[in-house]
């Protein structure tokens, strides 16, 4: 399987035009996104990771195996962001969302986080797609029996949130927790070997 960066977009109208399909990576900064794309290309530093939340404000698409593209959308909630910002972060993912091309939304959340308002606007901006998955990452940071006390907790809050999605898979890059079967998700859809 081959993967590179293509392009990134700063504003709507430097969005490519819609021809391959797309799964889309939402999140709050620090969640883990950067760290998620290499791990799940099995593709060392393709995304760049930071040190510092906040850093990517572009929407980066990387093209998979020529099949999709895996769109990096810039994170949300980082400590020292100013309202003109988060408008200018609305304004970019609302017009992304808009696209009829984007054929998953994976959502990822660091486990340790509870939903609040910023992130449940994320989710009810992403349901016009047919596939939500919610993967919560960082699980290596909590136990086995903290993890499922907290799956609940998620569950509850997006049923009385009135969120539908798929699924809500925990997951770690450490110890690679549920990394095949998120890989099996999005590439068998595709017809690519998710097997590395």
């Amino acid at each position: 399987m081959e993967s590179r960066y293509v392009q990134s977009a700063l504003k709507p109208e430097q969005l490519p035009k819609e021809s391959l399909a797309e799964v889309a990576l939402l999140g709050r900064s620090n969640c883990g996104k950067s760290t998620f794309i290499n791990t799940l290309l099995n593709k060392k530093n393709l995304a760049k990771t930071s040190k510092f939340a906040g850093r990517t404000q572009t929407i980066n698409f990387f093209d998979v195996d020529s099949k999709f593209y895996l769109v990096d959308i810039p994170g949300y909630g980082f400590s020292g962001s100013d309202s003109k910002l988060s408008k200018y972060w609305e304004d970019l993912v609302e017009a992304y969302l808009k696209r009829t091309n984007i054929s998953y939304i994976l959502f990822l959340q660091d486990i340790r986080r509870t939903l609040n308002d910023e992130d449940l606007w994320v989710l009810n901006h992403s349901l016009n797609c047919d596939n939500l998955f919610i993967i919560l990452t960082k699980s290596d940071k909590l136990s086995r029996s903290n993890i499922i006390k907290t799956q609940a907790s998620y569950e509850k809050i997006l049923k009385d949130a009135h969120i539908k999605y798929d699924e809500l898979i925990y997951y770690s890059a450490i110890k690679r927790t549920n990394l095949i079967d998120i890989q099996k998700k999005i590439f068998s859809e595709f017809g690519i070997n998710y097997s590395f």
